[in-house]
């Protein structure tokens, strides 16, 4: 019937076409209402997945930024999430450790128990424990562990949380906690003070060893009963009512009379603290043993007092010791002999006081001297005392003495006539390592006591410091005797002496000074011997540098017999040998030079003479010896059928020695005409390359020797006489021959310089001694190594007059590697080459 009701409305509508448009618009009214609020809970939805959103990314911020590791894992134990503080504890990188299990940082043996509180967090069941951890680099980890469900807004599970905190360093601060208290607790039970613990209710619970000693009655004894059961009287009262006001952390201080076993008082002061416990702590000192230590300290302070005034008065006496010893030498031995003296009479407040040197019973003192002793009462007695009895007993046996009385010693040997009496002795050896340098004695103190230990030790103290003083003295004395002496000595010598200190420090003897001018004798150190001008034999002033002082000073070098000239006060020239060296000490470090300088003018005049002679020699020979030059030839030139071979042998001898003999009479009066500064040159505008090959080419036809010459490809001219200069080049050559390793080549270069050009002869061989570079080139000098080389020592001598006399210089280098003669030549000036 209802079927048919609705098929009839539906009929009615249909054929009605209102019906049908009312039938629409609710329908559209009913969508958009049906979409409104779709939108509406969309927007909401939205809404709330940012607030979700919102405080995810929030919580995710403190996640990584929290001190506390932090991770998700889901239900398999697989890791989703991990904060850098769990980088930091297990050194897995996040990305590292994503997708793997949680148990590879978990201790293989504590797995099984974090599986199964996984298993319980699924079941939503959380819980915090003690596990062990694993690095990444094996080293195990000791953390608290506190996994937690997290559930969906459905209240679903999803991921467990799994929070750790590292409890290594929380045990190490509990077991250094325990430490600290079972150290108080040693320091309480060994204190001096007896120390009493007691509850809320005010009996013993605790009682050091201290205590139970103040009390005569055992720990075991102590404990359970009230520390005021021991209180003397009504004092028992006022501790309660001091215990009762007590305020924590602020102690309350009392004196009591504490009852002990035997029935004795204890005169206690009493320190009580309230504890933060509620329990009261009490400090218990014995005030008769605190009132004894303030009294040893009273007497400690006094003891003090004397201490300091004993060691100001020590410092005194060594620095008035030390300042007589300063004074040397301006003062003696004796000066410093006495201040001991009377400062070891001020020390000790005696009445007399001597001082002796010397160990040899057998004689006097070699020095005495005394205080407190007139000179009448000296000059009574006679002559100086021996160490001998009491005297004898400290300066041979090293030791102290101290005697109430001389006359109860059985080393007391009595006094001299005239001797005034005395009684108290006090004798101490001056000791300076380990030998004896003097012995102190004192007799009697001025107050009429006896000396004391305090005494002994006071002297005993000044005679350490005073051993180091006298040795002092004594090596002041002694040098300054021997200074005298050495100054005495140089100063007689008739040569010329130069000291110089490292200090710069200048000496001179009275040669020396003899070379000043006249208004200057009076100056000394640096400033006179610079103005003490030394001249080359050519009368050129020696440079600084190249002065035998200076090079003794500054490069250590030894100079001997340096032929040099200077002028007298008068300003007259002096011809000089010069000789200097460096002085050192017996480590070898520089301390000085010495500078002798020789005046030889009577040798210079000798040699002058010498030099006419043999010039006048020489020319008288020259003749004669042409003559047999000429005869020989001639004979030589003799038809051959007229001579026999004994007579061509010996024109042959003949010649030889004529050629030999003819150039020793040339080299003499080359050297004589040097020595008078009458050499005559020949200047020329010489290609000095070709001369040198030319003399290389001519010696060494006459030589097995190698010869090589090394040139520049451009080699300045030079003026000068050529036969000179091929006379020098023949004199080093010659030399190098005759000196040189016979199986290396000899080297002759040529170098231009600015305004010379240098030439140099190089031979291999044994090097030079260097104190006989100096006198190479000094007349008839022949180095000790030559052995038989025939010669007169006059080449190097004559080759250094010529360089000379060319302007030029000449020296030789030589060391293990060889020998080199170098020498210059001055430049031909442009104007003259054009």
């Amino acid at each position: 019937m209802t079927a048919a009701i609705g098929l009839a409305l539906l009929a009615f509508v249909a054929r009605s076409p209102g019906v049908l448009g009312l039938l629409a618009a609710a329908s559209t009214a009913l969508a958009l209402r049906a979409a409104l609020g779709a939108t509406i809970r969309a927007r909401r939805a939205e809404a709330e997945r940012e607030v979700f959103a919102d405080e995810a990314r929030r919580w995710r911020g403190v996640v990584e930024v929290a001190e506390q590791a932090m991770a998700t894992v889901t239900r398999g134990g697989i890791v989703t999430s991990w904060n850098p503080a769990a980088e930091r504890l297990y050194g897995w990188l996040r990305h590292e450790i994503a997708g793997r299990s949680l148990l590879e940082v978990v201790d293989p043996g504590r797995r099984a128990e974090v599986t199964a509180r996984l298993t319980r967090c699924a079941g939503r069941e959380g819980g915090t424990f003690e596990s062990v951890g694993l690095h990444r680099d094996g080293t195990r980890v000791e953390v608290a562990v506190t996994i937690a469900p997290i559930v969906s807004g459905r209240g679903q599970w999803v991921v467990a949380a799994v929070l750790w905190r590292d409890v290594r360093e929380t045990k190490t601060l509990r077991a250094m906690c325990r430490q600290l208290e079972r150290d108080y607790d040693d320091l309480v039970e060994h204190a001096d003070d007896g120390v009493f613990l007691t509850d809320h209710e005010g009996r013993l619970v605790r009682v050091n060893q201290a205590g139970c000693r103040q009390l005569g009655v055992s720990r075991d004894e102590l404990v359970g009963r009230p520390l005021t059961g021991f209180v003397a009287g009504e004092q028992a009262q006022r501790l309660a009512e001091i215990r009762a006001a007590l305020v924590p952390g602020v102690p309350r201080v009392c004196e009591v009379p504490l009852r002990r076993r035997d029935g004795g008082l204890l005169e206690a002061e009493v320190r009580t603290v309230l504890l933060g416990d509620g329990r009261v702590q009490s400090f218990v000192r014995d005030l008769e043993l605190r009132r004894a230590v303030h009294a040893e300290l009273v007497q400690a302070h006094a003891a003090e007092r004397g201490l300091r005034v004993q060691l100001q008065s020590l410092s005194q006496a060594t620095s008035a010791i030390t300042d007589a010893v300063a004074r040397i030498p301006e003062t003696d031995l004796d000066a410093v002999l006495m201040v001991v003296v009377l400062q070891a009479q001020t020390l000790t407040n005696a009445r007399y006081a001597a001082l002796g040197l010397g160990t040899d019973p057998t004689r006097p003192f070699e020095r005495w001297v005394y205080a407190g002793m007139t000179s009448a009462q000296a000059e009574a007695i006679g002559r100086g005392p021996r160490p001998v009895g009491l005297l004898g007993a400290v300066a041979v046996g090293a030791r102290a003495v101290r005697l109430r009385d001389m006359a109860d010693s059985p080393e007391h040997i009595g006094f001299p006539p005239n001797h005034p009496p005395m009684h108290g002795f006090l004798g101490v050896p001056i000791l300076y390592e380990g030998r004896s340098r003097g012995n102190l004695y004192l007799a009697d103190k001025l107050d009429g006591g006896e000396f004391t230990a305090a005494d002994q030790q006071a002297l005993e103290t000044l005679a350490a410091r005073a051993g180091a003083a006298l040795e002092m003295a004594r090596l002041y004395h002694e040098e300054a005797l021997a200074t005298s002496w050495l100054r005495g000595a140089i100063d007689g010598i008739p040569e010329a002496v130069i000291l110089v200190d490292a200090g710069g420090e200048v000496s001179l003897n009275a040669a020396a000074r003899e070379l000043l001018p006249e208004d200057q004798k009076g100056e000394g150190g640096l400033a006179a011997v610079s103005r003490l001008l030394l001249y080359e034999t050519s009368g050129a002033p020696l440079g600084e540098a190249d002065l035998p002082l200076t090079r003794a000073l500054r490069e250590g070098v030894t100079t001997i017999g340096l032929e040099c000239s200077s002028r007298d006060h008068k300003g007259q020239p002096v011809p000089l040998l010069a000789s200097a060296s460096p002085l050192r000490d017996d480590s070898g470090r520089p301390v000085g030079a010495v500078c002798v300088l020789r005046d030889i003018s009577s040798l210079k005049e000798i040699e002058r003479l010498r030099e006419q002679w043999t010039a006048v020699i020489a020319h008288e020979l020259r003749q004669p010896v042409q003559m047999i030059h000429a005869c020989a030839r001639t004979i030589e030139h003799a038809r051959v059928g007229e001579r026999d071979p004994l007579t061509a042998k010996s024109v042959g001898r003949i010649l030889g020695a004529a050629n030999r003999l003819e150039r020793m009479i040339k080299d003499l009066l080359d050297a004589a005409r040097i020595e008078a500064r009458q050499l005559s040159l020949q200047h020329e505008s010489l290609d000095l390359g070709e001369l040198l090959a030319e003399v290389i080419g001519r010696i060494g036809h006459t030589t097995d020797r190698v010869l090589r010459l090394e040139l520049p490809p451009q080699l300045p001219r030079v003026c000068g006489d050529s036969g000179r200069i091929e006379q020098i080049v023949e004199n080093l050559l010659t030399n190098a021959l005759k000196y040189g390793d016979p199986g290396a080549p000899i080297v002759v270069d040529a170098r231009p310089r600015e305004r010379d050009v240098l030439v140099s002869t190089t031979n291999q061989g044994h090097g030079l001694a260097p104190a006989e570079v100096d006198c190479l080139f000094k007349r008839f000098y022949r180095s000790r190594a030559v052995g038989s080389i025939e010669g007169l020592g006059l080449g190097l001598y004559i080759a250094h007059g010529l360089v000379e006399a060319h302007g030029g210089r000449i020296w030789v280098e030589s060391g293990d590697g060889g020998t080199s003669f170098r020498f210059t030549l001055p430049i031909e000036p442009p104007a003259a080459s054009q």
